[in-house]
């Protein structure tokens, strides 16, 4: 749980992001009619009920931390109160009108439904484990999991008969699970079956996992066709997937331009944050000064949500790619920045005292030890950044786009084309899962030796 001191801190620092917006809100620069001024109204807002809330929790946690009766289960009488401090919350943002009307209610019984399905969880689970302690502990956890769905499940139809769910929705909830087991059960027969196949040496090396992930991806493609059809859910909430294929092709005429837009974005970002963050991390290393000068500004632009500094970058350097470019490049700098950093600080003493036994130079050092000791730590960094590119590329076609697959989300959007936004998120998948790939093989390349034989993971401080 996190101390109230910590509490105190991270409401004061959005008090102060509040003060700043405000500023930026009321000042002659920005207009009403903006899309700064409507992005910064309802953030500020939310801030403050954000700095309310904290404020609240962390006094609830101090006083349960401090009475002497309450102290032993204060953990938890702080996690139930941070839970019933939602309820207040979500009465004040509609009573702001940031919320639509009826979404506290809904929330409220959301809420006292969760409340009643974690003690009935917790009263079952009491039951087998204590009252008929025959039972083996993992089938006891797997019975109790049934329970839970079943509770869902009537929870679902309960809330049909109330008329807080659409109609059918009881069904649909439990053909999912249904099917969700069906596709578990598959999956791990699948598994077992190419396992052996792998240790009769019937398939090559390495085939066993490539057939594992196609086999459940399959398997949920088919069981999706299933459940869509079955269940009748509208092709607006969720789509099947021969809508979606079939919307694939019909679009394909306009889709690869907005794939291009959105790769190219992604990989010009990523290349920046590259350059940028190896040149700050060996910069940060080399001059001590800079660390406390620059690594509280890194951290402070990591925390900022990049949904509010797109209008910023619009503002600045237009509509066009750059600033999708440096949306990307602002949210996949931090991993690679971090993770130079460590690499580069994580070498054995022995190991430089022995350089510096031999005369080397601090730059011979940075070159020939440090700079090889970082690769692993690197490679780590490149592999979350180069996900993190992809949405940032997407975050700045959101605000600002007119291409790309991020603004073909929005249209799809507003125009209710749940099959096109299926088709946008899969190419998207593709991309991100394919330029993940690339540079994991990257990897296995330029530093076979930080590469595990089994499971092919990076080693952490390996050098």
């Amino acid at each position: 749980m996190v101390k109230s001191k910590a509490l105190w801190k991270t409401g004061i620092l959005n008090l102060v992001v509040v003060l700043v917006l405000w500023i930026l809100k009321t000042s002659d620069v920005i207009t009403e009619t903006g899309i700064f001024y409507s992005v910064l109204t309802p953030l500020g807002a939310i801030l403050l009920m954000v700095i309310v809330y904290l404020l609240v929790l962390g006094a609830g946690q101090a006083f349960f931390h401090n009475s002497q009766g309450l102290r032993p289960i204060s953990p938890l009488l702080t996690g139930v109160w941070a839970y019933l401090l939602l309820a207040p919350l979500s009465v004040v943002a509609q009573w702001m009108n940031y919320f639509p009307e009826g979404t506290s209610s809904t929330i409220l019984w959301a809420m006292a439904g969760i409340a009643v399905w974690v003690v009935l969880m917790w009263l079952f689970n009491f039951v087998l484990t204590k009252i008929v302690p025959m039972i083996n502990a993992i089938l006891a956890q797997g019975i109790t999991a049934i329970w839970g769905v079943v509770l869902i499940i009537g929870a679902t139809y309960f809330m049909e008969s109330v008329k807080l769910a659409p109609k059918n929705t009881g069904w649909s909830v439990a053909l999912f699970f249904i099917l969700f087991g069906v596709w578990l059960a598959l999956v791990y027969g699948g598994y077992f079956f190419i396992v052996r196949l792998a240790a009769n040496e019937s398939i090559r090396p390495g085939m066993d996992r490539i057939l594992t992930t196609l086999w459940s991806i399959v398997i949920l493609v088919f069981l999706w066709e299933i459940w869509v059809n079955v269940a009748k859910i509208p092709q607006f909430l969720v789509p099947s997937p021969s809508d979606t294929a079939k919307e694939m092709f019909e679009k394909a005429h306009l889709l690869g331009s907005h794939i291009n837009t959105t790769l190219l974005e992604t990989i010009l970002g990523y290349l920046l944050g590259i350059a940028i963050g190896i040149l700050s991390a060996v910069l940060i290393v080399w001059y001590k000064f800079l660390e406390d000068v620059l690594y509280p500004l890194l951290v402070i632009l990591q925390i900022i949500p990049k949904i509010a500094i797109a209008p910023l970058l619009l503002i600045w350097v237009g509509y066009g790619a750059t600033s999708k470019v440096l949306i990307a490049f602002l949210i996949g700098y931090f991993p690679i920045v971090v993770s130079m950093i460590t690499g580069l600080r994580l070498v054995e003493a022995d190991l430089l005292d022995l350089a510096r036994s031999f005369r080397a130079t601090k730059w011979q050092i940075l070159a020939k030890i440090r700079f090889p000791n970082s690769l692993p730590f690197l490679f780590n960094g490149l592999q979350i950044s180069i996900t993190l590119a992809v949405i940032g590329a997407i975050v700045g076609e959101f605000v600002g786009g007119s291409k790309g697959l991020g603004y073909l989300i929005i249209v799809s959007n507003y125009e209710l084309n749940t099959p096109l936004m299926f088709t946008s998120l899969f190419l998207l998948s593709i991309i991100g899962l394919s330029l993940f790939g690339l540079i994991v093989k990257l990897q296995k390349v330029m530093i076979p030796w930080a590469v595990q034989e089994e499971g092919d993971m990076p080693v952490m401080g390996a050098g």
